[in-house]
């Protein structure tokens, strides 16, 4: 549907280190994934299985050993229709996300084929009951207060400001850079990153931005 393989570290590592927390493991996927689509605030993920050292061969690139697990996603497309469910991927090493995965609205779509695998395999087994296996919302729409922004080594440049949001409301402009948020810095942060600290910050948080007076946010 989006991409097969968006890889984010491409060293070969076979010690994955330790098991990822499982609740900031999805929003860390959801929110790379989530950056690539048309409609990000449409999407709906699940998590329906356990995340589990698998060592792959990859098509490209070197051997890997990583805690893996595959999830679904439907969400709206170019047309303003949904996609229809298809596999997502997400593997973690070192406690970071290393890499996911889209599957295509196809038969023979590599995603898909390998999340099959490992189900098929027992590969990833179905979490038990009580374990989470989707978050309350969306990490992007939750982090979204009417901004776009990129990162850069200074911190998370404004790119576009949308017209009566809560942004606009609070006097932020395209090209302000935003250093930190409650004094946690969003400098050298990829977008997967920022949008995981955004999306886990309470109602109320206060913005430090580059040469400007802190901005003070509420969101509903």
């Amino acid at each position: 549907m989006i991409k097969v393989l968006t890889l984010l570290a491409a060293a070969a590592v076979l010690d994955p280190g330790p098991a990822p927390d499982r609740v900031i493991a999805m929003q860390a996927a959801q929110a790379e994934i989530s950056s690539s689509l048309v409609d990000p605030g449409s999407a709906v993920y699940t998590w329906p299985y356990t995340f589990e050292i698998i060592e792959e061969n990859p098509l490209f690139g070197q051997r890997t050993k990583r805690w893996r697990t595959c999830g679904t996603l439907n969400a709206r497309n170019k047309m303003g229709g949904y996609s229809g469910t298809s596999f997502v991927i997400a593997e973690f090493e070192g406690g970071k996300l290393a890499a996911t995965g889209v599957g295509e609205d196809e038969r023979f779509d590599v995603v898909n084929m390998v999340c099959e695998r490992w189900i098929k395999r027992g590969m990833i087994r179905s979490v038990a009951p009580g374990i989470p296996s989707r978050l309350n919302a969306n990490p992007a729409s939750q982090a979204s207060v009417g901004i776009g922004f990129v990162p850069s080594p200074a911190g998370a440049v404004i790119v576009a400001v949308a017209p009566g949001s809560i942004a606009d409301r609070a006097g932020l402009k395209v090209g302000q850079v935003i250093v930190s948020v409650n004094e946690i810095s969003l400098k050298g942060r990829s977008q997967a990153e920022a949008l995981t600290i955004l999306g886990a910050l309470p109602p109320t948080y206060v913005m430090s931005i580059a040469g400007s007076m802190p901005v003070t946010i509420t969101r509903p």
